[in-house]
């Protein structure tokens, strides 16, 4: 099972996100984030009550598991999944609240809207928070198959929107290339099956 140290685009020593994948034969994917956080200085949220967060619509196959937009104005982990040689991506929030969003995007950052369209072709099959833990398994079989592709072909970025208990934001990823935090910059998606 890889797993990675993300990097803080702002440096911080004293909070340390670890994240780890395994592949889940035949479509799923198993992701862990741990939080090194020694003086909590990290809101880990355990409901999206007093949020701006809004309830998205019903969809089926969610197993239960609800999903809310607005999920990164919290402390939020984060998936996106790119398929090699297509400009479209998933963007997959995952709040320790357990409930979670998955958007779509036909290129980079488009189309342009706030929320973002939300794309029914990932789904959730678990979903569990701990303090200063994760664990999620996410199934991409209608995605490999509305692409006609493997899960080998799949490119992975790991990041994370850390809110803390001073009301700043901390923003992870597996590497920042840009001179400002960008999770949807697919040459940062360096994560492996």
């Amino acid at each position: 099972m890889p797993s990675y140290e993300l990097e803080s685009f702002a440096p911080n020593r004293s909070i340390r996100l670890v994240a780890a994948t395994e592949l889940l034969p035949p479509f799923s994917m198993r992701v862990l984030f741990w939080l090194i956080d020694p003086e909590q200085q990290v809101v880990w949220p355990e409901s999206v009550e007093g949020t701006t967060a809004v309830l998205s619509p019903n969809v089926e196959d969610d197993l239960g598991y609800a999903r809310y937009d607005y999920l990164w104005q919290q402390t939020c982990l984060e998936l996106f999944i790119g398929i090699k040689g297509q400009s479209g991506y998933r963007e997959i929030n995952l709040s320790p609240a357990e409930v979670w969003n998955c958007y779509q995007f036909d290129d980079y950052r488009q189309p342009e809207q706030t929320p973002p369209v939300m794309a029914t072709d990932i789904q959730l099959l678990e979903i569990q928070a701990h303090p200063q833990k994760l664990h999620a398994v996410v199934n991409f079989q209608q995605l490999l198959q509305e692409y006609d592709c493997r899960i080998s072909d799949l490119n992975i970025g790991v990041s994370a929107v850390l809110k803390l208990k001073n009301e700043k934001t901390l923003f992870f990823s597996l590497q920042h290339s840009g001179k400002q935090a960008d999770f949807h910059c697919k040459k940062d998606w360096t994560a492996q099956l």
